[in-house]
C-alpha cells in the first residue's frame, strides 16, 4: 500500500524545516500524505492510517495528520475551514498507538535524542499523555551525565541566521527558547549545570553550551543582554 510508504519518506524529511518555512521538503511530504489520505475512501481511511502508523513507527508525519483532524486543537475562528480527513474515533486511536510508540523509543535514550523534532516530539508528548510528567521524566535521565547535558544543549538549541543592514553576509544567530528550557529541564537548574561545565571540554557542543549559559543568566537578570551575543 502506498500509504505507508508515504509515511516512510515524509519521516525521512521532518528534519529539512531549514530556510523557507513554507517551501521545505518536509511541508511537501505532510501535504502530499494528507491529500493522498483524503483521496482513499472514507470508510479505509481510518484503518489505514493507523496500519502505516503501527508499520512505520513514523511519529512526525502522524502526529502532523492527528494535529491536522484533531478538533480539540482548533485555534478560535478555525472551525468554520475544518475539513478533517479522519474521525475523531480514529484520531484518538493515532494518539494511543502515538503514545505507544513514544514511550517504546524513549526506553532508549539514544534512540530518542537523535530525533530531528526531537523538541516538537516532546510537546506531543506532553499533550497526548495530558502532563509534562513523562518527557520530564525522560529529560531527568537524557541530561543526567554532563555529556548528556552538553548534547541536550545542542539538541535545543535553535540556529538561524541574521542579516543586519549593510552586511554583505549573513551572521550566525543561535538562541534558547526560555518557555522550553523551564518546561523540560527548569532554568535554575539549567544555571547550575551550565557554570559546572567547561564547554572546552566539550568541543562538540561548546557553541551550545556557551550560548545556554549567557541565556540564562539574561533570563536570571545575572547579565545584560547584548545585541552581539545573540
Amino acid at each position: 500500500m502506498l500509504l505507508p510508504a508515504m509515511f516512510g519518506i515524509a519521516q525521512k524529511l521532518a528534519g529539512l524545516r531549514a530556510g523557507d518555512p513554507f517551501n521545505s521538503p518536509w511541508l511537501s511530504a505532510w501535504r502530499a500524505t494528507s491529500w493522498f489520505l483524503k483521496r482513499v475512501p472514507e470508510g479505509m481511511r481510518g484503518g489505514l492510517a493507523l496500519e502505516a502508523l503501527r508499520q512505520t513507527k513514523a511519529l512526525s508525519i502522524a502526529a502532523i495528520l492527528i494535529h491536522l483532524n484533531d478538533p480539540a486543537d482548533r485555534k478560535e475562528g478555525e472551525n468554520d475551514a475544518f475539513d478533517p480527513a479522519l474521525d475523531t474515533d480514529t484520531v484518538e486511536a493515532m494518539k494511543v498507538e502515538w503514545l505507544r510508540l513514544m514511550r517504546s523509543r524513549a526506553a532508549d535514550v539514544d534512540a530518542l535524542i537523535v530525533e530531528p523534532d526531537l523538541m516538537s516530539l516532546l510537546y506531543r508528548w506532553r499533550d497526548y499523555a495530558g502532563s509534562l510528567d513523562e518527557p520530564r521524566e525522560w529529560m531527568v535521565e537524557a541530561i543526567r551525565t554532563d555529556e548528556g547535558f552538553a548534547r541536550m544543549a545542542t539538541r535545543m538549541m535553535s540556529r538561524g541566521t541574521v542579516h543586519a543592514w549593510g552586511d554583505r553576509v549573513s551572521t550566525p544567530h543561535n538562541t534558547f527558547d526560555k518557555q522550553t528550557i523551564d518546561d523540560f529541564v527548569g532554568i535554575d537548574v539549567a544555571k547550575v549545570r551550565c557554570d559546572a561545565l567547561d564547554p572546552a571540554e566539550f568541543p562538540e557542543h561548546g557553541e551550545a553550551l556557551r550560548t545556554l549559559r549567557r541565556s540564562v543568566d539574561i533570563w536570571l537578570g545575572l547579565r545584560e543582554r547584548d545585541p552581539f551575543d545573540f
